[in-house]
């Protein structure tokens, strides 16, 4: 029994090194093994071509740890295949240029500080990608693409934080871009979204999910030169329980909800507390509604095909039913303004933090939101006088890296 029982280990030892020495040629090893030490342009470049080859079961590899799962549960639902739901809209996709940008670049687009107070190394990419889709929408279009890469490095490795829809229009006016005749037609194109119109290249109307264009004759009392049309509708990529229960959500999902008497109503008591002041929560609520309103312009989810999701996270907390007497009226008295600077009536994702009770912050460029309640109460600030203590001057409302940044004022929102 023994002497068998050795003979067949010591046959099946053999055929098993002779298998393991096989199956390590023909296998592929995982993404982590394959790329270790790897630089972010070679992740960027492995990644866009994992999306050309379709192999979307590798795409969650490509995440850091924070949002791997999440991204995982998207890309293993057939549903979302077969509706060729965000990324899954993508035929074909080759790399056509990447930059660096630099940290005051990035923040006018992306919460560069806030990456960084969680990981120690961050780098953002301007890329550019030509895709064939099945059918053209705001989160990807024929032709160039241009997104907005965050990468980190997370134990060696360097890991995707965001990739998001790239302010075209900006980068072009400002001269940090590729310079190329294709990157200034599509600046044209991304300009008419202020006005709440989604085109392709060719000039035709494109998926914006958005039904409700608004028409308005209000008299403008605010000296902005550009008025912006205030959406709609938002996508938000639905994770927490309690979201997916009330829209009947199997799983993951993408809903599109009313932008303000749906989200911006369940956002603003998950962000700021209700008992506080009035005018702390009127610069809440303009905080959040113009974070969310950058990002349906340039949405931050774009491989789910949603602008925004609905954590904290990388966007802002949502909560079905928790909004609020105090905070619905902080939204309605806000309702027809937004924020723009001064001097290039452009408006800005307006990000925000918890922060401490006190007045500092000043021209910081975050909004901080127990800061918020301190100025109100403290120091008598209304609202706007809060907005533009933290915001005027800072790199989060400059238009270039060179300079000093602009001032913030309300405009009459369409």
């Amino acid at each position: 029994m023994s002497i068998s029982f050795f003979r067949w280990s010591a046959t099946s030892l053999v055929f098993f090194l002779v298998l393991s020495i096989t199956m390590t040629v023909v296998i592929p090893v995982s993404f982590a093994k394959e790329h270790k030490g790897n630089s972010p342009k070679s992740l960027i470049s492995e990644r866009i071509k994992a999306i050309d080859e379709q192999r979307w079961s590798d795409l969650a590899d490509f995440w850091v740890e924070q949002l791997r799962n999440e991204m995982k549960d998207f890309y293993e639902n057939e549903e979302n295949e077969q509706e060729k739901l965000g990324i899954f809209n993508v035929k074909s996709a080759k790399m056509v240029d990447m930059k660096e940008l630099s940290d005051e670049i990035a923040a006018t687009s992306t919460d560069i500080d806030y990456y960084r107070s969680q990981y120690d190394t961050v780098a953002t990419y301007y890329v550019a990608t030509d895709l064939l889709v099945h059918e053209e929408d705001k989160y990807h279009m024929n032709g160039v693409n241009y997104q907005l890469y965050v990468l980190a490095k997370e134990k060696g490795e360097w890991r995707i934080l965001e990739v998001s829809d790239a302010p075209v229009e900006n980068f072009v006016e400002w001269g940090v871009g590729f310079g190329t005749k294709d990157e200034k037609s599509l600046a044209k194109v991304y300009k008419e979204r202020q006005k709440g119109i989604f085109l392709n290249r060719k000039g035709n109307t494109i998926n914006s999910y958005d039904h409700k264009m608004k028409n308005s004759s209000q008299k403008k009392d605010f000296l902005a030169v550009d008025d912006h049309v205030e959406p709609g509708i938002i996508r938000i990529y639905m994770t927490y329980p309690e979201n997916k229960e009330y829209y009947k959500c199997k799983s993951n999902c993408v809903k599109a909800i009313g932008f303000r008497n749906t989200y911006l109503e369940n956002v603003l008591p998950n962000e700021w507390i209700s008992s506080w002041h009035e005018e702390s929560l009127k610069a809440g609520a303009m905080s959040v509604k113009m974070f969310a309103w950058w990002y349906v312009y340039h949405p931050k989810r774009t491989d789910v095909g949603a602008d925004l999701s609905d954590q904290f996270k990388d966007s802002q907390e949502f909560h079905v039913e928790s909004s609020t007497p105090e905070t619905d009226d902080a939204i309605y008295a806000v309702r027809k303004y937004g924020l723009e600077t001064t001097q290039t009536s452009r408006i800005f994702p307006v990000y925000h933090r918890a922060g401490s009770n006190d007045s500092s912050g000043k021209a910081g460029g975050i909004v901080r939101q127990k800061g918020t309640q301190y100025l109100a109460k403290k120091e008598g600030y209304d609202y706007l006088e809060i907005l533009q203590y933290y915001l005027n001057g800072s790199n989060y409302s400059s238009d270039k890296n060179d300079v000093e940044g602009e001032n913030v004022r309300l405009f009459t929102a369409r």
